[in-house]
C-alpha cells in the first residue's frame, strides 16, 4: 500500500472516495453527513411521536385499528433504520453512496404505509381532506434533498423513485384488506407527490449548485481551507491542510486588483510566478517554507509552512520590554533570514513584529520570518515592471515602512528590510514604535520627517545596542548598515551579556 492509500485509509471517510458519498467534495460530503444526520433523527423523532398517539388513541379505549400491528412495525423499523444511520453519521464510518438515496426512498414507503395505515378512530378526528388528500411523502421528498445535497441527476432519480412509493404503500394497504379508495382520491393524493418530485428536482439543483460553488471557493488547489486565520491589508491568511497528506499548512490569499487591465495582470501574473519560486528556493532555517503556489479565480495564494509559537507582537504585550541580549539574538535570526533573500534580490517589504514568530523550540525559542509571500523583487526590470514594483511597494504597514517606501522614490532595496528590522528592534526594547502617531498617513509622514526618540529616554538600554537601533532607523538608505550581514555583525559586536 502506497504513503497515499495509507493517509486514505487513516483518514477514512474524511477524504472523497468512491465509497463515501461518492461525486461531492470533502466540503460538501461533511455538510450531506450532518445533515443526512438531522434529518435522519427528525424523522425517528415523528415516528416515535405518531406511536406515542397511538398509544394515547388506545388509552382512550378507542381500541386497535385492524392494521395497528403493521404500522407499529413499520414505525418501529424506520425509527431502528433512521437512528443507525445517524449513528453511522456521527462516528464518520464509511458508507456506500448509494445509501443516503436508499434510505430516501424506503423512508419515502414507510412514511406512505404509515400514513395509509393510520387508525380509523384518529384518521377520523381529523378533516378527511387533509387525511386522504395530502400525502404526507410529498413534504418528505422536497425536505430530503434541501437539506442533504446530492448530485443533480441521483437526487431527480431518487425523487422520482420515491413518489412512486405512493402507488406501491396504496397497493400493498388493499392487499392488506384497505378498500380501494376511489380513483378520484387516488388521484388527488398521489399527482400531487409527482408534482412535489418535480419541485424537489428543480430545489435540489439549485442548492447543490450553490453549496458547490460554496465549497470550492473554500478550495485552493490541493488545500482546504478551513478557518481565516487573520485579516491584513494584503490579503487574508487561511489555516488549510492538503487533501491528500494532510499535511497543516498557512495559506496567505491575496486578491488581484480591480483596476488591472488584461496586459497589467499578465504581467503581476509572470513576475508572481517568478518571485514564488525564487521565495521557495529560500532555505534559511529562520524563514518559513513556501509550500505551493497557485493562482484561483484571479486569487493568488501561497502555501507556508505554519509555525506554532508567539509572535514579536504578542511577546511584548505578554512579557513586557525584551533583554537586550535577547533582543540581539532575536534579531541576528531575522537578520540570517533577511540576508538571504536580499542575495537572491528579494525584499520582504512587510517585516514587523507579528510577521516574525517565535517557535517553542529550544530554551529561547528558534524565530521564522512569515509571510515571505509578499516579496518584491529589487533589481533592473522593465519599465512595465518598474512601475508595477513601484505601485506594489506602497503596501504595508504604516508602523514599519521606510522613508523611501513611503515618498516611493526608487532605489528601494534591502535597506528598506533593514529600516523596518530598526522598527521591530525599538518595538522589543521600549514596547513602543518609533512614530506612532493618530491616522496611517501621519504615521508615515513621521517616518519621513522625524527623529526617533533615543531608546534610552524610555528604558535602559546599552549605549551599543542603542546605536545599531538609531543607525537602522536613518532617513536615507545611504546612511543605513549596507546589508543583513553588516547589522548581523554589528549586533554581534555589542558585547551585551546573553547575547551570544
Amino acid at each position: 500500500m502506497s504513503a497515499v492509500d495509507e493517509r486514505r485509509e487513516e483518514l477514512g471517510d474524511v477524504l472523497p472516495t468512491a465509497d463515501s458519498l461518492g461525486q461531492l467534495s470533502h466540503d460538501l460530503a461533511q455538510k450531506a453527513r450532518s445533515r443526512l444526520a438531522t434529518v435522519a433523527l427528525g424523522l425517528a423523532g415523528a415516528h416515535v411521536l405518531s406511536l406515542g398517539l397511538d398509544l394515547v388513541n388506545h388509552l382512550l379505549g378507542f381500541g386497535a385499528a385492524p392494521n395497528q400491528r403493521g404500522k407499529n412495525a413499520i414505525s418501529a423499523a424506520l425509527i431502528l433504520l433512521s437512528l443507525a444511520l445517524a449513528l453511522t453519521c456521527a462516528r464518520r464510518l464509511r458508507m456506500p453512496s448509494w445509501l443516503p438515496s436508499v434510505y430516501h426512498v424506503f423512508a419515502a414507503l414507510g412514511i406512505e404505509l404509515s400514513a395509509q395505515l393510520t387508525p380509523w378512530p384518529i384518521a377520523a378526528a381529523v378533516p378527511y381532506q387533509l387525511m386522504r388528500t395530502v400525502s404526507w411523502v410529498a413534504l418528505w421528498i422536497v425536505i430530503f434533498p434541501l437539506f442533504v445535497p446530492a448530485p443533480p441527476r441521483r437526487a431527480a432519480i431518487t425523487a422520482l423513485v420515491a413518489a412512486l412509493m405512493g402507488p406501491t404503500a396504496l397497493g400493498m394497504t388493499i392487499l392488506l384488506g384497505n378498500p380501494w379508495p376511489g380513483i378520484a382520491v387516488a388521484l388527488s393524493v398521489h399527482l400531487p407527490t409527482l408534482v412535489a418530485a418535480g419541485i424537489a428536482v428543480i430545489g435540489a439543483r439549485i442548492i447543490f449548485g450553490l453549496e458547490r460553488r460554496a465549497s470550492a471557493r473554500r478550495r485552493l488547489g490541493s488545500y482546504l481551507l478551513e478557518r481565516r486565520l487573520a485579516v491584513g491589508g494584503m490579503g487574508e491568511i487561511w489555516l488549510g491542510e492538503h487533501q491528500l497528506l494532510g499535511r497543516p499548512a498557512a495559506i496567505k490569499l491575496i486578491a488581484a486588483r480591480d483596476g488591472d487591465d488584461p496586459a497589467q495582470g499578465e504581467l503581476r501574473r509572470r513576475r508572481f510566478e517568478r518571485e514564488a519560486k525564487a521565495t521557495a528556493s529560500l532555505c534559511s532555517p529562520h524563514t518559513v517554507r513556501l509550500y505551493d503556489f497557485g493562482i484561483d479565480e484571479g486569487t493568488f495564494y501561497y502555501v507556508m509552512e505554519l509555525c506554532k509559537g508567539l509572535d514579536l507582537e504578542q511577546l511584548v504585550l505578554r512579557e513586557g520590554v525584551q533583554p537586550p541580549g535577547r533582543v540581539i539574538k532575536l534579531l541576528r535570526q531575522v537578520c540570517a533570514s533577511l540576508g538571504e533573500a536580499h542575495e537572491r534580490g528579494l525584499l520582504h517589504r512587510d517585516i514587523k513584529p507579528s510577521n516574525i514568530m517565535l517557535s517553542s523550540s529550544g530554551d529561547e525559542g528558534e524565530v521564522k520570518v512569515l509571510d515571505f509571500g509578499l516579496v518584491l523583487a529589487f533589481g533592473p526590470a522593465s519599465d512595465d515592471e518598474s512601475r508595477l514594483t513601484h505601485d506594489e511597494a506602497l503596501r504595508g504597514t504604516p508602523n514599519y515602512t521606510a522613508p523611501e517606501i513611503a515618498l516611493d522614490e526608487p532605489p528601494i532595496d534591502g535597506r528598506a528590510d533593514l529600516y523596518s528590522l530598526g522598527c521591530v528592534a525599538y518595538w522589543l526594547i521600549t514596547g513602543q514604535r518609533p512614530f506612532e502617531r493618530s491616522t496611517p498617513l501621519k504615521t508615515l509622514l513621521a517616518h519621513v520627517r522625524d527623529a526617533p526618540r533615543p531608546p534610552s529616554e524610555l528604558v535602559e538600554v546599552p549605549a551599543e545596542l542603542e546605536a545599531v537601533v538609531l543607525r537602522c532607523l536613518e532617513k536615507t538608505p545611504i546612511a543605513r548598515f549596507p546589508n543583513a550581514s553588516a547589522l548581523d555583525e554589528a549586533l554581534a559586536s555589542c558585547g551585551v551579556d546573553g547575547a551570544q
